[in-house]
């Protein structure tokens, strides 16, 4: 499954900046970098490294979106404003 996207190219034309992080450190992970090393790079932390990888390698390209924050979100009713 690895060998078969080019992650790379992938990350050239993204607009999102998250993504196209994840999709670079995935890029390096198939040229045989190590984890460390790609954070390093790529300074972000090594779990997120970590965390990126094993989501996609669970759940595919869909691995790479962003999680919404955990938790209710709360919104002020606009009568409140007036």
């Amino acid at each position: 499954m690895l060998q078969d996207i080019d992650f790379a190219g992938l990350a050239k034309r993204e607009t999102n900046g998250r993504r196209r992080i994840r999709l670079l450190v995935l890029a390096h992970f198939k040229d045989g970098m190590n984890r460390a090393a790609i954070a390093r790079v790529l300074k972000v932390n090594r779990g997120s490294v970590n965390k990126w990888v094993a989501y996609f390698f669970q759940n595919g390209m869909s691995g790479l979106e962003s999680k919404s924050p955990p938790g209710v979100f709360w919104s002020t009713p606009t009568e409140h404003f007036f």
